[in-house]
């Protein structure tokens, strides 16, 4: 079977911009920032269209592997130095652009090359 090779242009971070949410999580773009702070505090029963939208992330190992690490991308914790030299930040995410399996349903969503509008 051939792997189609995903086309992820990162407009974030080709403007060296991320986003700090209000409890100091520090995410790579607004999308990521959202799905991360619903799924920490906005119970999915109080939100139908949560569920419908974020379902494709569930169990995703990139977004997973970022849980893992948030004590450590929490700018409470760290300086911004550190966390946006971070392995997630660095090769993580990165590197789970170019694997179907791993990339994010938000990355695909609005980060691949032809989604998004110029």
């Amino acid at each position: 079977m051939i792997k189609e090779k995903l086309d992820i242009v990162c407009g974030w971070g080709i403007s060296n911009k991320f986003v700090i949410n209000p409890d100091g999580q520090v995410h790579p773009c607004c999308y990521i920032a959202n799905f991360a702070y619903h799924e920490s505090f906005v119970p999915e029963y109080d939100n139908p269209d949560l569920i419908a939208r974020s379902s494709s992330d569930k169990n995703c190992e990139v977004l997973d592997d970022y849980l893992n690490y948030s004590d450590e991308l929490n700018i409470f914790n760290n300086p911004i130095e550190s966390i946006l030299g971070h392995n997630w930040f660095k090769e993580t995410l990165v590197d789970s652009w170019e694997d179907e399996t791993k990339c994010s349903f938000i990355c695909k969503r609005h980060c691949t090359r032809k989604n998004q509008v110029s």
